[in-house]
């Protein structure tokens, strides 16, 4: 077989060629860390690793968006911090104000000093995050949770009727805040109180009838019916009746009533409520105590019009009048145990919040461990580990020799002619 010199010139060249391909491959492979770099290194591991590195993109988007979460849940609860420290001076006002010796100018003080308040309520119900959205709107959070006009809340709630919700993990899509309703407007869950109301007949006058707090028996409630208690100035009686205040209960339970003593009616879920004062007469209906479980839809849980009919009682009341002072003190009862509910409405609120924060925290735990997985994953797929990079560099040091010894090769078929080829 006859060799000419051009074919092996060109066999040498292309030996050459591949060994310094194969070198510079090794060099990207050693400062990379990594043993697969295209999928032709290794189209299994490439193809695995591929899956790999999209969950941890999503791992790390997870994390990203709960981030966000905590932020905003961070945010509301800085809010309703906020709230928390109001109804407490509304509890602690609303107490001065039921002490008889103070006087109308006092009292107006206080209302003054309860306005304030108002107005650091409706502006944490309408407090935004850092984009500018209301927190306490739901899924509407370019509408304020509640329309102020003139320094008053006006109606209920107007953000959205959900949550607006972050997915946090797989399979958690996590409510970043609350709504507004569930904050100002909700009773607290599972409470088994009771709040009265008196409402005057129409047409009557100078009445001075005053519903104490109701007293709940052991347990609380038994159950969740709404009452009333009607009082005939006329006739001198009582009535205790279903809600709609036509039905009298079965059995009866109806008696006297004297406006000098008083009395105290058990109603039959064995709530006792206290009665003095003399009903209104010379109208055409009868002086009315509704006595309603405070969950129940019969009774308007606003804290803000709670807090307004508190503010216009405390402008409005006549201390030398008895019954503007039976208004007064009706509606300083009535504001105590509805505010004091959302109150404690507030904190269920906020120990929500707390455990969604521990939620999330809980959650970051798991992603860092999962990170990690997959970081090893990767590592055990692309090849970066230590024993991976001593092969490599064992394999670096045989190609480059390889490389010298085409070299070599090469320079000895240079060399080579008809003269010499016998050597």
């Amino acid at each position: 077989m006859r060799l000419s010199t051009s074919l092996m010139y060109s066999i040498s060249a292309a030996t050459m060629t591949n060994k310094q391909k194969d070198m510079s491959q090794l060099y990207q492979q050693i400062a990379q860390g990594k043993r697969v770099l295209r999928p032709g290194d290794d189209p299994l591991a490439a193809s695995l690793a591929i899956n790999v590195s999209q969950s941890q993109a999503v791992n790390t988007q997870y994390g990203k968006n709960r981030d966000v979460a905590e932020r905003n849940l961070q945010t509301s609860l800085e809010a309703l911090d906020s709230v928390y420290s109001s109804l407490t001076t509304v509890s602690t006002k609303l107490v001065n104000a039921g002490n008889g010796s103070l006087s109308p100018s006092d009292l107006r003080s206080l209302s003054a000093e309860l306005k304030e308040v108002y107005a650091s309520l409706y502006t944490q119900a309408n407090a935004t995050d850092g984009n500018g959205h209301y927190i306490f709107s739901g899924n509407q959070g370019q509408t304020p949770a509640y329309e102020v006009q003139n320094g008053w809340v006006v109606g209920d709630y107007q953000g959205g009727n959900q949550p607006r919700t972050i997915q946090v993990d797989q399979t958690r899509q996590m409510p970043s805040s609350n709504l507004g309703s569930e904050i100002f407007e909700r009773a607290n869950p599972g409470s088994r109180g009771v709040v009265a109301t008196v409402a005057t007949g129409a047409g009557t006058a100078n009445s001075t009838l005053v519903a104490g707090h109701p007293v709940l028996p052991s347990g609380g409630a038994t159950n969740n019916n709404t009452y009333t208690v009607v009082l005939d100035s006329v006739a001198g009686t009582y009535d205790v009746r279903q809600a709609d205040g036509t039905t009298s209960v079965v059995p009866p339970i109806s008696g006297a009533y004297d406006a000098s003593t008083g009395v105290t009616v058990t109603l039959p879920n064995n709530v006792k409520i206290q009665l003095e004062g003399e009903p209104g007469s010379g109208g055409t209906g009868n002086d009315v105590v509704t006595v309603a479980p405070i969950v129940s839809s019969d009774v308007d849980m606003n804290m803000f019009t709670t807090l307004k009919k508190a503010i216009d009682a405390l402008d409005q009341v006549d201390t030398d009048d008895a019954a503007s002072v039976a208004v007064f003190r009706n509606a300083m009862n009535e504001a105590g145990a509805k505010l004091s509910n959302n109150f404690d409405n507030v904190l269920t609120i906020r120990a929500s919040i707390g455990a969604r924060m521990n939620e999330l925290t809980a959650l970051d735990t798991n992603s860092n461990l999962r990170a990690l997985s997959y970081s090893a994953q990767m590592t055990s797929l692309e090849g970066s580990s230590e024993m991976d990079m001593v092969e490599m560099y064992s394999m670096l040091l045989f190609q480059s020799n390889a490389f010298e010894a085409s070299m070599l090769a090469f320079q000895r078929i240079q060399g080579l002619s008809l003269l010499n080829s016998q050597r």
